[in-house]
């Protein structure tokens, strides 16, 4: 049987671990009382089963790692999550390791020495490692915060239809996790996507108002023209 796992993402009071610890039914009713919200999930996995798991082991710290230079003269390098560990929010951590291995390979196939090759790699590298951190940070604000807001809905309606019109328009979930865009290139996408629809929306809305002024111009000149002809 194919198995998978899944994050419980819980705040318990502030206090962390200890309070997890404390406060064993409190967390009970939350997995699995009428405002759970993995209910659903219950008649695949087994109430008792999904309790035990979650119990079995201790909360843990998410990590995020950003740093440079990767490389240490022609004697060492790091890779995957030793150079950029990620929070788990887009799924992308293994990828990004596979991105590096990719890289890696490619510049080793250039006629360079092994320290500048190396010293190449982290050049080339450092901004999409820091880019898909700072990516898997922001979707963990997504889908905590932003997904309750009719403002993020109605983007997220725009996109998906702007893609289905025009298919250069790759809205940035698509761009992270269904191209092969560079991630620093999807976030400069992105930004110029919002550029691109705030002039559109604000020219639209000066041209409403005026508009709206015109015609209220239009009216309340319109009978004192004709008090001025008789």
């Amino acid at each position: 049987m194919a198995q998978g796992t899944g994050i419980i993402c819980s705040e318990v009071n502030g206090r962390g671990a200890a309070a997890y610890e404390e406060e064993p039914q409190r967390r009970r009713v939350a997995i699995v009382g009428p405002g759970s919200t993995t209910r659903d999930a219950l008649p695949l996995i087994g109430e008792e089963q999904l309790i035990k798991d979650f119990f079995k082991t201790r909360p843990q710290h998410l990590v995020s790692i950003k740093c440079k230079p990767y490389h240490y003269a022609d004697k060492a390098l790091i890779l995957g999550d030793a150079a950029h560990a990620m929070v788990p929010y887009y799924g992308q951590g293994m990828n990004a390791g596979m991105e590096d291995v990719t890289l890696l390979t490619s510049i080793l196939g250039q006629p360079l020495p092994l320290d500048e090759a190396l010293a190449q790699f982290t050049e080339d590298r450092w901004k999409d490692a820091f880019a898909i951190c700072d990516l898997a940070m922001y979707n963990y604000v997504e889908m905590r915060d932003l997904t309750k807001r009719w403002s993020f809905r109605c983007r997220k309606w725009l996109d998906t239809l702007l893609f289905r019109l025009f298919p250069g328009w790759i809205p940035l979930y698509n761009s992270v996790s269904f191209s092969s865009m560079p991630y620093s290139e999807c976030i400069a996408n992105r930004k110029w996507q919002d550029g691109l629809l705030k002039r559109i929306f604000g020219g639209s809305l000066l041209a409403v108002v005026l508009a709206g002024s015109a015609c209220l111009v239009q009216r309340f000149l319109s009978p004192w023209t004709v008090m001025q002809s008789n």
